[in-house]
């Protein structure tokens, strides 16, 4: 049986005042307060737990007919439990996703046209990536408003304990490695951390992949097919095994408690995303003050990137879908924009979220949307809708090859001939 998971994470709402032309009115709620469920791990994440909640405060204080209900799930459990929500007779109004569910969830009745809702030619204008917004477009209809361009593939670093060392910032895999093995004392400081355990599957494609596609890996290379057999695919599964057998990687340790490791000021580098620097503002300030994000010192500049969406669900009422147009008016806002920006470190959805005073502060931000230019979509071209599935395939053979002897070219030429029996 094909497992469909769907990735799901809603969203959110904020700041006053609609944007005048950007969306219709909507029709106004006459006869009492609607409630606008909105699904989403940011209401648990640090920083942007309180971030979400202030503007939950704003936007039910200027817009008293409508009551905006936190659906919190952690990151690590969303994934698995949204598929439900959504299938469930309670199901929330407003919904975050990716790329990778849009025709899947179209496909299953989940996802409401917003073309009645807002201004297209005019919100074309206005986002910070076209690009990215038209990837929600089926048909001529628009699915979802975009969110985030969300590369993960910068090598953030402490600077001071790379001086301590007297290791430069890397530029090639051989120097990571190199640079890894120095900045690792015993089980004391570890040099780099990478998703090497199997409690969540996600985080393995998130991770491992950065430095797969470095290498030039595809899951579907450019003739279309399954590619994770590949000489390159398997070049960068090898180095990243190569990394974690060197001692410089905690071992049988979920990713999240990496990650506190690094904001315990215990690991010297990573590569992640823009929302981990400034988590790392509300987690250790003192750490975030030594914390910079250079290229991926890889060939390849292709990093997984998430494109990430709002959707209104198709089966929501009609008031519902207006309150919910109203949330995202108010979401869109310089108000809300400048806010966001600051705590995810991407590309968000309107221009003015970036400001000249904002590059000024965080020149790191460049880095980010330099990749995001090259990004590599999480959604599995040609097989849209088993994603998902395709991808948590991959992620089990990553960990075999890990964890046994069996040779890298083996394991991998056997997860590509599950894959095309699965997508046949």
């Amino acid at each position: 049986m094909k497992r469909k998971t769907l990735f799901s994470i809603v969203a959110l709402i904020v700041s006053m005042l609609a944007a005048p032309n950007l969306f219709s009115q909507g029709q106004q709620d006459e006869d009492g307060v609607v409630t606008v469920k909105m699904a989403s791990q940011f209401w648990v994440e640090p920083g942007r737990k309180e971030l979400y909640e202030s503007f939950k405060a704003e936007f039910e204080a200027a817009n008293p007919d409508i009551v905006i209900e936190p659906v919190a799930m952690s990151y690590t459990e969303y994934f698995d439990k949204i598929d439900i929500v959504l299938a469930s007779s309670n199901a929330p109004v407003i919904f975050f996703g990716t790329e990778a569910q849009i025709k899947l969830w179209k496909e299953m009745g989940y996802l409401e046209p917003l073309n009645e809702h807002f201004d297209i030619p005019k919100l074309m204008t206005e986002v910070s990536s076209p690009e990215s917004q038209k990837k929600a477009e089926i048909d001529g209809n628009m699915y979802g408003l975009y969110l985030e361009a969300c590369p993960y593939g910068g090598l953030i670093y402490n600077e001071e304990l790379l001086e301590k060392a007297g290791v430069k910032v890397p530029t090639t895999p051989e120097e990571l490695l190199r640079a890894a093995k120095t900045l690792t004392i015993g089980n004391q400081q570890y040099g780099f951390i990478t998703a090497n355990s199997p409690d969540n599957l996600q985080h393995i494609m998130q991770e491992v992949m950065l430095i797969i596609n470095g290498f030039g890996g595809r899951i579907i290379n450019a003739k279309g097919d399954f590619g994770v057999a590949d000489p390159e695919f398997i070049e960068g599964v090898k180095f990243w095994k190569e990394l974690n057998k060197a001692d410089a990687v905690p071992q049988n340790m979920v990713y999240n408690t990496q990650r506190k490791l690094f904001f315990a000021g215990k690991v010297a580098m990573c590569l992640d995303g823009g929302y981990f620097v400034t988590w790392a503002m509300s987690e250790n300030p003192e750490l975030a003050k030594k914390l910079d994000v250079a290229y991926p010192p890889f060939a390849d500049m292709g990093s997984q990137t998430d494109i990430t969406f709002f959707f209104i669900n198709k089966e929501a009422t009609d008031r519902q879908k207006a309150a919910a147009a109203r949330v995202l008016q108010a979401y869109m806002q310089p108000s809300f924009q400048e806010k966001w920006v600051r705590q995810c470190g991407y590309p968000v959805t309107m221009k003015n979220a970036v400001t000249p005073a904002f590059r000024e502060e965080f020149p790191w931000f460049k880095v980010y949307e330099d990749i995001a230019a090259h990004g590599v979509s999480m959604a599995v071209k040609g097989h849209e809708t088993q994603s998902s599935e395709i991808r948590k395939i991959v992620a089990n053979y990553l960990l075999i090859a890990l964890n046994t002897d069996s040779p890298v070219e083996e394991v991998m030429k056997e997860c590509k001939e599950e894959l095309i029996q699965v997508t046949r």
